[in-house]
């Protein structure tokens, strides 16, 4: 995380924390932070690179399997336009709490709490979980959705996704 630029200094215990543990920058944009860093890092990496690509504003739709049960790529989608990239896959699934479909894995895993917001972002919609289990991955403790006590609620505003108050607090 040093080497990448970002400065955690700050310890503090957050929700149901016993003891501080939870690394943060003081500012409330930590998760911000770590991540522009990472992609400005990324980026710098695919500059030098003829096997690093990064592709903005894709969907992938499958992955693409060989024998033995290998990823081999995926096929994808970037402004209407279908596409195949070959080569390693690193899949981050961003979870599910943000899709309440009647379809949802929410729906399907967890239905008593699809009346209730959450502080997850729209791009967590179960879509990487969902492309894994395509190919035969398993998946294990899915019933386990974090319900965080701690969302602003703005009365007149019916919203399902909701800003985490604690990152306000560091701010």
């Amino acid at each position: 995380v040093e080497s990448c630029g970002i400065k955690l200094g700050v310890v503090s215990r957050l929700g149901g924390q016993p003891v501080p543990r939870s690394h943060h920058s003081g500012d409330g944009l930590a998760a911000q932070a770590i991540f522009s860093a990472l992609l400005a890092k990324l980026e710098e990496a695919a500059k030098s690179s003829t096997r690093l690509r990064i592709v903005r504003g894709a969907r992938v739709r499958r992955l693409l399997m060989a024998g033995q049960g290998a990823c081999v790529g995926c096929a994808y989608s970037v402004h209407g336009i279908e596409a195949e990239e070959r080569g390693p896959v690193i899949l981050c699934t961003g979870g599910f709490c943000a899709d309440s479909s009647a379809g949802s894995l929410l729906a399907e895993l967890r239905p008593d709490l699809l009346h209730l917001p959450t502080c997850g972002e729209e791009h967590c919609s179960g879509d990487g979980i969902r492309l894994a289990k395509a190919v035969g991955a398993r998946a294990i403790d899915m019933e386990w959705v974090q319900v965080h006590p701690l969302g602003i609620v703005n009365p007149g505003e019916n919203a399902k996704l909701k800003l985490l108050a604690s990152d306000l607090f560091l701010a």
